[in-house]
């Protein structure tokens, strides 16, 4: 809301504007609005990788999947499959979020006309596991292409085309 009113503001001033919009999500805790948790249902399934094994894991990490296996927080029903269900839900509810919410951006840049000469910048901090390989989140020397492999997309009017993919 306060990047629309911001763009709005220099749009009517006919000034040009920079900002960054700043998204805490997803990140934990993972606390998306309801509307975007019912999105995906109880029964969730898992990610295929969460129970494989870790044997050949460095310690630290083995230790995450201990952790997480015997969690026993304060997140009903207990159990390690329902924890981490819950967890999965969260994460991408989280990310549907972001994803309305950079929507909710664009769109209005489109409204506006302002698309035609708005350099559009996305990108993030770092992935994350929640759930997957067994773990909840990253640790210090704990990292694979989930947690390195995060976006970074441009969208720069006449430069860019839509869909290429530069690596």
């Amino acid at each position: 809301t306060q990047a629309i009113q911001f763009m709005d503001a220099c749009h009517a001033e006919g000034k040009p504007f920079c900002m960054q919009v700043a998204l805490p999500r997803p990140h934990q805790c993972y606390t998306p609005d309801h509307r975007f948790w019912d999105m995906y249902p109880e029964d969730l399934p898992l990610p295929e990788t969460i129970h494989h094994d870790a044997s050949h894991r460095p310690p630290h990490f083995r230790q995450q999947v201990e952790w997480f296996r015997n969690y026993q927080g304060l997140i009903e029903p207990k159990g390690f499959e329902h924890v981490a269900r819950r967890v999965w839900r969260g994460y991408l509810a989280c990310i549907t979020q972001v994803d309305h919410s950079l929507g909710l951006l664009l769109d209005h840049l489109k409204k506006r006309g302002l698309d035609k000469n708005t350099i559009v910048i996305y990108g993030s901090d770092h992935g994350a596991y929640s759930g997957t390989h067994g773990i909840p989140e990253k640790a210090p020397g704990i990292c694979s292409e989930a947690v390195c492999r995060v976006p970074f997309i441009w969208r720069v009017p006449d430069v860019t085309k839509t869909g290429h993919v530069c690596r």
